[in-house]
């Protein structure tokens, strides 16, 4: 039976080649998107579960009413929970250093990208391989360091290098270390990375007291007993919170590791880690699969007429509902069980460019399981495809079809226009998706930054004596022909590392903010000509000189938004007592300039020639190029850095093309919505030629009796498209409010944002209507300039 099922299927499906196709290549688009999206989602969804005890281990946080929340805990948490908490198993911290400088011989170093200080109990609570070494002896003493396997190949050309000695440059020191062990790569699926684990007992003990509940600066995580103590830790981690913070400034949070990666603390960037993104691109992915999906059931539902004969005469030969039921869904599994192999051809092909545009890494063949569970829900969306035309054809009565009272009328050509409604409901909500990303990304390149960026390189002082020799690099910059300007700093923007927060009274007492509640500055030492290199405006005061030998310990200069916050305009600040690292005034205060990406506001910036006793951060040259000498002066630049670091990298970057990176993550974005944008338009097209197609063939002996009464070509055109343009219009009207209100909620993510006009809706519902004209306009055209002897012949 099932084997006739089949044949039957295949002959209907070769009969109806036009029908076939579109059904075919539209099921076959969506799959392969959901196929991709699935792989990623996969990929999102399996951080950190390769651990053994994944579902036990817990990532410790901080609630702090000023500084938000954030994964980074006081060093004593640790040992407090091994201590009062009878759930935790084990305890251990880690401590995160970026771009470290190591040499196997102390000459020729090179820079890896992470190194984390971690503790004996790092390989009792994570599942990572150590392949060479003893995990309960590998992080023990001081002086310890393992190296995964890539570092290790990468600074010897081997892999078991145990026992070797390695040298690893600090600013001007440089520590011998000793290869204590060799641990596999992590998992591209991990959310704990490094290049190398150094001993914590390696790490200043400076940095290391019980006492220090106020400094966050260390990772902690936590094995639990079991998953189910999780239901109590919170109120163990209440009692120790209360216990050292007497105003309540900060509350101990704890979140499962498998659920970090897609949490707000997760600071990934990209598509990577951000749920927001996975529930996107998975409704994008499932709306047009459901697009395909529609043009299955109208063109299903619109050829009745074809098979309602057959229904009629497979009926009066005996056969019951149920039987005509699968012989309509064989057909349609058929079909989408080859959309779906025709899929995976598509993503195997498509997947590079996914990878490449999604920046994942994301493999198609390595789980077949995975891809049995993709080619049962392939048949599941066979199966609900099919269901409604299948019990519609099934249903019709053979009396009243063999009488050529042939059904179909008013019911399913509703159900087909709202079909039609929806499918470009969901296609408007995506151009308009699209534009208004588009807009926003167009806003931020073309915003002005508060300075000049163009040709600004920023080079990193790698070094403490390049940092005490900055005043000499920077003259030796300045001399050369192809340096404009130089100037030196420990923030510039993007790079403004460190955040300060006081009351307004603590920074002056000639304060007049409104408001009794701390006020957080992004402080810089800067030299003299720092904000004449980068041409920032100067609204009142005056710069940095060095005419005034008081500036070099007593000044400081604000911008707009940090003399306001304490309640001055410009004018009123200079002059006024300030305090940040020693007792000083406002010379001047300079326009708001962008130290960060659109995202955040801008902040309050002090900037101060004079060394900070408490807070420090690494040193740059900033130098402004002549356009036609770059290389020459690139060049010169990196010889004067290796004066001061000859063993290192030279690392730099242009300012401009710092703050075009930030919005990487938008602009993937727009090409990804346009492309999912164009395909669902696409899909949608194929359903509607096809409807159109079945229109003109229905009216085809209507059309040879108006041309015969005189009807001209452009009214019967008109006359073919008007019911397609209406449902076009109808949902137009339903994705306005719909893609004004999730494009608006993405808006919110930037704090310098555009505001959505008609001008976007308009133009996105008038390239609708003219995709839709020119999708149907072929086959009115075709209908209308036909033969009217050849359709009224056979009256």
């Amino acid at each position: 039976m099932l084997n006739n099922y089949i044949k039957i299927a295949w002959r209907n499906l070769l009969r109806h080649k036009s029908n076939t196709f579109i059904n075919l290549s539209g099921l076959a688009v969506g799959l392969a998107c959901c196929i991709l999206i699935a792989l990623y989602a996969r990929e999102e969804l399996s951080y950190d579960r390769f651990h053994e005890n994944s579902d036990s281990i817990v990532t410790l946080g901080v609630e702090h009413k000023q500084f938000g929340t954030m994964i980074s805990t006081p060093y004593p948490l640790a040992m407090a929970l091994e201590e009062e908490v009878p759930e935790v198993e084990r305890a251990t911290r880690l401590r995160s250093i970026q771009n470290l400088n190591l040499s196997r011989d102390g000459q020729d170093y090179i820079t890896i990208d992470q190194i984390q200080y971690s503790e004996p109990g790092f390989f009792d609570i994570f599942s990572f391989d150590l392949l060479y070494g003893n995990k309960e002896f590998a992080l023990e003493a001081p002086g310890q360091i393992v190296l995964t396997k890539r570092t290790s190949q990468q600074l010897f050309g081997e892999i078991n290098t145990v026992g070797e000695s390695i040298y690893w440059m600090q600013e001007d020191t440089t520590i011998v270390l000793e290869i204590s062990g060799i641990v596999d790569n992590p998992p591209q699926n991990s959310s704990i990375t490094f290049d190398a684990l150094v001993s914590f007992e390696t790490f200043p003990e400076r940095y290391r007291k019980p006492g220090s509940w106020g400094a966050y600066s260390f990772s902690t995580y936590a094995l639990l007993n079991g998953p189910e103590a999780r239901n109590v830790l919170d109120e163990h981690l209440d009692v120790i919170a209360n216990r050292h913070y007497d105003n309540a400034n900060s509350k101990f949070i704890s979140i499962p590791l498998t659920s970090l990666h897609l949490s707000e603390m997760s600071y990934n960037s990209g598509f990577t880690g951000n749920a927001k993104y996975l529930y996107l691109f998975g409704s994008v992915a499932l709306f047009i699969l459901i697009i395909a999906c529609v043009n299955y059931v109208n063109l299903s539902t619109a050829k009745v007429s074809l098979r309602a004969k057959e229904v009629g005469v497979r009926k009066t030969a005996g056969a019951g509902k149920g039987q005509l039921a699968m012989q309509f869904l064989s057909e349609s599994v058929l079909l989408s069980f080859g959309a779906y192999l025709l899929a995976l051809l598509l993503a195997e092909v498509a997947m590079p460019w996914f990878n490449q545009l999604f920046g994942t890494h994301i493999t198609g063949g390595e789980n077949m399981m995975f891809l049995v569970w993709l080619a049962l829900g392939a048949i599941g969306v066979g199966l609900l495809a099919g269901v409604y035309p299948a019990l519609y054809l099934s249903g019709f009565s053979p009396s009243v079809i063999l009488r050529k009272n042939l059904p179909g009328g008013r019911s399913g050509a509703m159900l087909r226009k709202g079909l039609v409604v929806g499918q470009f409901g969901i296609a408007l909500v995506l151009i308009m998706g699209s534009m208004v990303i588009y807009e926003q990304l167009r806003f931020t390149q073309s915003k002005d930054l508060g300075f000049d960026g163009e040709q600004v390189v920023a080079i990193n002082l790698p070094t403490q004596q390049a940092w005490q020799m900055r005043h000499t690099l920077r003259d030796r910059a300045a001399s050369h022909a192809g340096v404009a300007g130089a100037a030196v700093a420990n923030g510039s923007p993007g790079n403004f590392h460190i955040r300060l927060s006081d009351d307004p009274e603590t920074l002056s007492p000639d304060n007049r903010a409104q408001t009794e509640e701390g006020i957080t500055i992004a402080p810089a030492v800067v030299d003299y000509d720092f904000i004449e290199v980068l041409d920032i405006e100067l609204l009142a005061g005056r710069n940095f000189s060095r005419e005034y030998p008081s500036d070099q310990e007593r000044a400081y200069i604000l911008n707009r938004k940090a003399a306001a916050e304490l309640g001055w305009s410009p004018e009123d600040a200079v002059g006024r007592r300030f305090t940040l690292d020693n007792e000083g005034e406002v010379i001047g205060v300079i326009e708001n300039f962008h130290i960060a990406s659109f995202h955040r506001d801008i902040e309050p910036v002090v900037l101060q020639i004079h060394e900070s006793g408490g807070w420090s951060s690494p040193g740059r040259l900033l130098a402004r190029l002549q356009s036609d000498r770059i290389p020459e002066a690139m060049n010169f630049l990196e010889k004067e850095i290796a004066v001061y670091a000859p063993n290192l990298s030279f690392s730099y970057e242009f300012l401009d093309e710092k703050f075009d990176a930030m919005y990487r993550t938008e602009r993937r974005l727009g090409q990804i919505v346009s492309l999912f944008t164009f395909i669902a338009i696409f899909v949608a097209c194929l359903g509607l030629y096809g409807l159109a197609a079945f229109a003109a063939e229905r009216r085809i002996k209507e059309i040879g009796i108006r041309k015969v009464m005189g009807a001209t070509v452009t009214h019967i055109v008109a006359l073919l498209n008007k019911d397609f343009l209406k449902l076009v219009l109808l949902g137009f009207l339903i994705a306005v409010p719909l893609a004004w209100y999730a494009m608006n909620q993405w808006l919110e993510d930037f704090a310098y944002r555009i505001e959505i006009g008609p001008g976007i809706f308009l133009l996105a519902g008038g390239a609708a209507i003219l995709i839709a004209l020119l999708t149907v306009g072929w086959q009115s055209v075709k209908a209308a300039v036909s033969n009217p002897v050849d359709s009224l012949r056979s009256e």
